[in-house]
This record gives structure tokens, C-alpha cells and sequence, in this order.
């Protein structure tokens, strides 16, 4: 009867060591993850939030170019449609002045198809960022038609410049028939229309690229707030695991005590 009970004191012993050994690995174990996870998180959130900021600056410089467009397709139009009213010949310094302002808008619709096809891009990325976190479905998911919605405004945007290319390339065979001396008012008009297209297209894009600049800096305002909730639920996660693995630990303390105090006694 002595060496069962002995044997039962062995065994508690035994038991609440391993007990105690699994759970101190066990905390160890959580904090190790948690750490993993919120490094994760800040790395992630902070590309994002990078990305975010030069998409901002960019669409400032791009709402900036576009009204420059604007203003020398005005003066473009201006210039043919007094030019062809005058019937004379262009004078070489006033046709030196139209091709350095056709050089200038096709330039700057070449740069602004560049820059949002960045920023379209930019945001792309973001989107796989966020999504690369399964940890932040709970605070992104209501919020991330946001990534989508810029993204798409991205997408009309692009839509808005190619079309704006496409016109001006017209503007200029317009202006070629205008220096060959063929029916100049006809190709007068033509420009006239054109450029009033062109000039829609560019106010869609501007009013279109207000918003996303808006919309972008809003989503990197956002975006730190998700981080730090993101990390302090980690934490949280982490000092409850701790605790209840505390309470484990102590329960196996306690059956260590018992097989000692039963092999002294």
C-alpha cells in the first residue's frame, strides 16, 4: 500500500514538472509568435503607408501638370483659330511658338499617362499589402472597397488620358493640314472641336484626380490607426495566453507540491 502511494507521489511529481516545463515553453512560444506577427504588421504597414504617401505626392504633381495642360491647349487653340482668322501666312517665330507648345501638351499627357499608370500600380501593391494580412480581415474589410474604389477611379482616369492622346494626336494632323496649306478653316473647326474634347477629358481627369488625392491621404491616415489597433489586439492576444497558461502552470505547481509533501510525509 506504501509504494502505490509512493508511486502516486512519483507520478504527480513527474506530471506537474512536464506540466510546468510545456507551459513556460508554451508562453515562450506566444510571445515569440506574436512578436513574428506584429513585425509582420508594422513591416507591412509601413510599405504600405510609404507607397501611400508617394501615390499622394504624385497625384498632387499630376493634378498640378494637368492644368498646365490645359492652359497650353487653350493657347494652342487660341493660336490656330487667330492665326487661320487673319488669313496670312504664319510667321516663322509664331510657328516656332505652336510647335514648342504642341512639344509641351503632347509631353505632359505622355507624363501624366506615365504617372498614373504609377500610382495605379502603387495602389495594386498596397491592395496585395493589405491583403497578405488574414490577421487584419476584422479591421480592413469593411474598409478596403477604399483600395478599390481608388483603384478604380485610377482605371476611368487612365481611360480619360488615353482618350486625351488620342484626340491630340488628331490635333496635330490637324495642324499638319494647317501648314500644308489645306483648307485651313476646315482644319481650324476640326482643332476647335478637338481640343474642346481634349479639354473635357482633362477636366474629368482633374476633378477624378481631387478626389483620389483626397481619398489617398484619408487611407494613409487610416491605415497607421489599423496598424496600432492591429498590434495592440496582438498583445492583448498574447498577455491573455500568458495569463491562462499561468493559471495551467500554477494547477501543475500545485500537483508537483502534492507528490512532494506525500513523499515526505
Amino acid at each position: 500500500m506504501q509504494s502505490k502511494s509512493r508511486l502516486w507521489c512519483w507520478l504527480c511529481i513527474i506530471v506537474g514538472g512536464l506540466g510546468v516545463v510545456i507551459c513556460l515553453i508554451a508562453i515562450a512560444f506566444v510571445w515569440n509568435v506574436r512578436q513574428r506577427l506584429d513585425q509582420t504588421v508594422e513591416k507591412t504597414f509601413d510599405r504600405a503607408e510609404a507607397a501611400l504617401l508617394r501615390v499622394e505626392n504624385r497625384a498632387g504633381l499630376t493634378n498640378q501638370r494637368i492644368g498646365g495642360v490645359r492652359q497650353s491647349l487653350d493657347n494652342l487653340d487660341h493660336r490656330v483659330q487667330q492665326w487661320v482668322a487673319d488669313r496670312q501666312d504664319i510667321a516663322p517665330e509664331e510657328a516656332a511658338d505652336i510647335d514648342e507648345i504642341e512639344r509641351n501638351i503632347r509631353a505632359g499627357l505622355a507624363q501624366i499617362q506615365a504617372w498614373v499608370g504609377f500610382m495605379r500600380s502603387s495602389m495594386e501593391l498596397v491592395e496585395q499589402l493589405f491583403e497578405m494580412l488574414d490577421s487584419t480581415s476584422a479591421f480592413v474589410q469593411d474598409d478596403s472597397r477604399t483600395v478599390g474604389d481608388l483603384i478604380a477611379s485610377l482605371r476611368a482616369g487612365q481611360q480619360e488620358i488615353e482618350t486625351a492622346a488620342v484626340l491630340f494626336a488628331e490635333v496635330q494632323q490637324g495642324l499638319i493640314e494647317i501648314r500644308q496649306q489645306s483648307d485651313r478653316e476646315e482644319s481650324a473647326k476640326k482643332i476647335n472641336t478637338l481640343t474642346s474634347r481634349i479639354a473635357s477629358s482633362l477636366l474629368k481627369l482633374a476633378g477624378l484626380g481631387k478626389r483620389f488625392e483626397t481619398g489617398v491621404g484619408s487611407l494613409r491616415e487610416q491605415s497607421s490607426a489599423w496598424s496600432a489597433r492591429i498590434r495592440s489586439q496582438l498583445l492583448l492576444i498574447a498577455a491573455a495566453s500568458t495569463l491562462l497558461l499561468f493559471w495551467m502552470a500554477a494547477g501543475q505547481v500545485g500537483l508537483l507540491i502534492l507528490g512532494r509533501r506525500g513523499l515526505t510525509s
